[in-house]
């Protein structure tokens, strides 16, 4: 009996020892294999040295080549976000100098004048009054449509433009995948031939081109998302906003008493040849008219008899037939 708790004894002291004779050895092997050299501390030196990225530039050195398509993306995407930014504002489609104008012209149902405001002030509001006040004579039902078809142009100018911004944010992370992928390819290549699975130094800088391209693109992608969808309900708030002041505009129209004729060929000529002066929001004069002579057969008086507006030199009145004669 005590012969082999003897035995037992000395088979676990034995046990003991060669565990931790083992556990000894084995620490001095990763000792001697991971410091076959002292490793330097790089994080003092340089990137271009071996040291770790620590600017801008270094970033977007370790970026790669999907840097540079990024870049253009957040390019393109900002300068869509300033243009509609400063564009999509009430003040904008709406300027008030110009509604009151077209407000005083209507409330004494001067309707030429209230078109050549439009047309001389120039904004998405006056596009869009000038062209249905042009269809006066047609009815409420040719103004109505007209007004849609013009606003529903607009709005899909703006909502082209803003779209652009909702590409470059789906394309950003597209093109910070692609970095990613082309990042670990080079990892993979690096240690299947260049002996980098001992060595995490040769995957750093393939594995840094993978997550900053990644990041390049996020960093693209989310306000580029939020700024979509803000602009597209800012442009919805604006232009109703828009339709209510036309709406406004178009209430002093006596629907019973529609004259024959507004426009006339020759304004709309004088119009697109800019014989017209603009003004522009601030009251100022926002063009000069030009250099050769503008024939002013726009200018219009009214009838003697029925006093419906008429154009200077017409031998007839258009709406009673009234023969006129000129001094």
């Amino acid at each position: 009996m005590r012969k082999r708790m003897l035995k037992s004894m000395i088979m676990l002291i034995s046990g003991v020892i060669l565990g931790w004779g083992l556990v000894f050895v084995s620490d001095a092997l990763a000792q001697e294999a991971a410091g076959g050299g002292d490793k330097k501390d790089l994080s003092s030196l340089s990137y271009k040295d071996g040291g770790p990225p620590a600017t801008f530039f270094d970033y977007w050195s370790q970026g790669g080549p999907t840097m540079w398509p990024l870049l253009g993306s957040l390019v393109w995407t900002t300068a869509v976000c300033i243009e509609l930014i400063i564009k999509i504002r009430f003040k904008y489609f709406c300027p008030p100098l110009v509604v009151n104008m077209l407000t005083q012209a209507m409330a004494v149902q001067d309707y030429q004048k209230a078109w050549r405001i439009a047309v001389e002030n120039p904004c998405p509001l006056s596009s869009i009054f000038s062209e249905a006040i042009e269809k006066l004579p047609q009815g409420k039902e040719a103004m109505e449509t007209i007004a849609g078809e013009m606003a529903a142009n607009i709005s899909g100018d703006y909502k082209i433009k803003n779209a652009y911004i909702s590409l470059n944010a789906t394309i950003a992370p597209l093109l910070g995948l692609f970095g990613t992928i082309s990042g670990m390819v080079g990892a993979f290549n690096s240690m299947a031939y260049s002996g980098a699975v001992g060595d995490p130094t040769k995957l750093a800088g393939d594995i840094g081109e993978a997550l900053i391209t990644t990041y390049t693109g996020l960093i693209i992608a989310i306000p580029a998302f939020c700024i979509f969808y803000i602009l597209a309900n800012r442009l919805r708030q604006v232009l109703a906003g828009a339709q209510r002041v036309l709406n406004q505009l178009l209430n002093d129209v006596d629907y019973n008493n529609l004259p024959e004729l507004v426009v006339t060929r020759e304004m709309k000529a004088a119009a697109l040849a800019g014989g017209i002066q603009a003004v522009s929001s601030t009251g100022k004069l926002a063009g000069k008219a030009p250099s050769q002579p503008v024939a002013k057969a726009e200018d219009a008086v009214e009838c003697p008899q029925c006093k419906a507006a008429i154009l200077v030199g017409m031998k007839k009145c258009s709406k009673c037939g009234t023969e006129l004669e000129w001094e």
